[in-house]
C-alpha cells in the first residue's frame, strides 16, 4: 500500500486518545502538529523545524511556544494516558505473565546558563572521545519492551528531569521532592504499575541496587495493598550478603547469619556452577551460573535471589527480589537492559528529543562549571512569586518537551512492529540489506515523511490532518485546494 493508510489511521487513533487529556481543546489542537512535527521533521532546529516541515503558518509560532508553557496539561496525566494507550495496542511483551520495565538515568547536553535545573555532569563513558564533563540535564528514564521474536523494542513511556531541580519541585509540593535520582526512578516504575495494574519485571543497572531502592518499592506496595514490581539488577563489584541468622538460646534475635562476600564464590565454590545455554542479546549463548539466596543491606537484611553468572572472560552477580524466578530466567531477563541503551540512540539521533531551547531570564546565571549543589543553591536564592512562576514555566516546557519526543518515538516503534509488512513493502525507501524482518524508527521516519504529502491531499477523514490543516498557512491550503 503505497499510501500507508491503515498506517496513519492508527497514528491518528492513538493522537485522539489524549483529547480527554488537555482541559482546553485549543491546546490539544496545537499537540497534534507537535507530536506528527517531531516525528517527520527533516532538520532539528527546535520548534521551528515543525513549522517548516509541516508548512504552518509562521505567526502561529508563539502558540506553539505557549503549548509547551500551558497549564491545559501536565506531564503526569500525559504519563497516565501514554501507559493506557501503549496497553490497549496488545504490543505489550509478556514473560512469566509480567511485563517487562526498564530504567536508567541519561545525560544530555545544554547550551544555556538560563536554563533550570542545569549543571555539570561527568560522563562515565569509557569512550575517550566524549568530554568528561557536560553541562546539562540528568533525565530518568522508564520503558517498557514491545515486538516479537524476531525484534524488541524498548518504547519511551517517560523522561524527567532528576537532579538540580528540588527548589522547583518544592515549590509545586511535588511528591518527589526529597527523592534522589535512585528512589525517584523506582517510585516512578512503581506508579506506572499500578497504572496498568499487571505485574513488572524492573530490570535496572547495578547503581539502582540500593537500600532506600528496596525501601520505596515496599512504601509504594504499601500504599495501594499490592506488590507490582520486581526488581533485578546487577550487583555492584564486591558485595556482600548474609547467611540466615542462627537463633541463640539467650539474647537479642540476630538480624543477619555469617558474611558471605560473592565475589570469592567464583573462585571458592567454581565447581557447584551449573552450564545453561541461553538467548542472550539476539545470540544463543553458553553460560555457567551459581544461584543462591542471602539476606543483604545494612540494616534492612531483605532476602534476595543472587545469580552469579561466568560467561567466557565476564563475571557478573545478578540480584532479583522475588525468590521464586529461576536464575536463567533472570540472566535472560538482565540482557534486556540494554534495549533502553538503543532506545537512547534513537531517541537522540532520530528524534532529537533534547533539542529543547527553553529557558528564563529569571534563572540566576551559573557558570557552565557549576555543580548541582551550587544550581540548588541558586535556585532557592529566588524569592519572588513572578520568578518562580517563569522558572517553574520554562521547566515545565522541557519535560513536556521531551515527554512529546518520547510519544513521537513510541508510535514509530508501535507502527514497526504492528505494520512491518506494509513498510517492507513500501516503494519509496530502498534498502540494501534487511537486518530484521521488523524495520528499524529511522526507516518508519522516513516512510511515514514520503507519504506524508499524499496522505494529506488525498484523506479529508482523518481528525489529525484537519487541526493540522487549520494550523497551516492560507496560501498553502489554497494551493493544496487547487492541484
Amino acid at each position: 500500500m503505497k499510501n500507508l493508510k491503515n498506517v496513519w489511521e492508527f497514528i491518528n487513533d492513538i493522537l485522539m486518545s489524549f483529547w480527554l487529556s488537555f482541559s482546553r481543546d485549543q491546546t490539544f489542537w496545537w499537540f497534534i502538529p507537535a507530536v506528527i512535527g517531531l516525528m517527520l521533521r527533516t532538520d532539528m532546529l527546535g520548534v521551528t523545524s515543525i513549522i517548516r516541515f509541516l508548512a504552518l503558518d509562521p505567526s502561529g509560532y508563539w502558540n506553539l511556544i505557549h503549548f509547551f508553557h500551558s497549564t491545559a496539561w501536565t506531564v503526569e496525566r500525559m504519563i497516565q494516558t501514554w501507559v493506557k494507550v501503549i496497553d490497549s495496542t496488545g504490543m505489550l511483551t509478556y514473560i512469566d505473565e509480567r511485563i517487562v520495565m526498564i530504567g536508567d538515568g541519561i545525560k544530555a547536553a545544554g547550551e544555556t546558563t538560563r536554563t533550570p535545573c542545569a549543571k555539570r555532569l561527568h560522563q562515565e563513558s569509557g569512550d575517550t572521545t566524549k568530554p568528561e564533563y557536560i553541562h546539562g540535564h540528568l533525565f530518568g528514564c522508564l520503558g517498557v519492551v514491545i515486538g516479537n521474536a524476531a525484534k524488541r523494542y524498548a518504547l519511551p513511556i517517560s523522561m524527567r528531569i532528576h537532579d538540580g531541580c528540588k527548589p522547583i519541585l518544592q515549590w509545586i509540593e511535588s511528591e518527589y521532592a526529597e527523592d534522589s535520582h535512585v528512589t525517584r526512578l523506582v517510585r516512578e516504575a512503581c506508579k506506572v504499575a499500578g497504572v496498568l495494574k499487571k505485574q513488572t519485571y524492573l530490570i535496572m543497572d547495578r547503581y539502582f541496587l540500593s537500600v532506600p531502592a528496596l525501601q520505596t518499592i515496599a512504601e509504594e506496595a504499601k500504599k495501594i495493598g499490592v506488590s507490582y514490581i520486581t526488581l533485578i539488577t546487577a550487583a555492584k563489584n564486591n558485595p556482600t550478603a548474609f547467611e540466615l541468622p542462627v537463633r541463640k538460646p539467650r539474647g537479642r534475635p540476630p538480624k543477619k547469619g555469617e558474611a558471605v562476600h560473592l565475589v570469592e564464590l567464583f573462585r571458592t565454590r567454581a565447581d557447584q556452577f551449573t552450564e545453561a545455554t541461553l538467548c542472550l542479546y539476539g545470540e544463543t549463548q553458553k553460560v555457567k551460573y551459581l544461584c543462591l539466596d542471602l539476606l543483604w543491606g545494612e540494616q534492612l537484611y531483605q532476602m534476595l535471589r543472587f545469580v552469579l553468572v561466568r560467561g567466557g572472560d565476564v563475571d557478573r552477580i545478578l540480584a532479583c527480589t522475588d525468590l521464586t524466578v529461576l536464575p536463567t530466567r533472570i540472566i535472560e531477563l538482565y540482557s534486556y537492559r540494554f534495549k533502553i541503551e538503543a532506545a537512547f540512540r534513537s531517541f537522540t539521533q532520530i528524534i532529537h528529543g533534547f533539542g529543547y531551547r527553553f529557558w528564563s531570564d529569571y534563572v540566576p546565571l551559573l557558570k557552565k562549571t557549576a555543580s548541582a549543589k551550587e544550581t540548588v543553591e541558586n535556585l532557592t536564592q529566588v524569592i519572588g512569586s513572578d520568578a518562580r512562576k517563569q522558572i517553574i514555566s520554562a521547566y515545565k516546557a522541557i519535560e513536556g518537551f521531551v515527554m512529546f519526543s518520547c510519544i513521537a518515538l513510541g508510535i514509530l516503534q508501535l507502527c514497526a512492529v504492528k505494520f512491518a509488512k506494509d513498510f517492507q513493502n513500501f516503494p519509496w525507501r530502498w534498502l540494501r540489506t534487511y537486518s530484521s524482518t521488523i524495520p528499524s524508527e529511522d526507516t518508519v521516519a522516513d516512510c511515514l515523511r514520503k507519504s506524508y504529502p499524499r496522505i494529506s491531499r488525498e484523506y479529508q477523514n482523518l481528525e489529525f490532518l484537519e487541526i493540522i490543516r487549520s494550523k497551516m498557512a492560507i496560501e498553502d491550503v489554497l494551493f493544496e485546494q487547487k492541484t
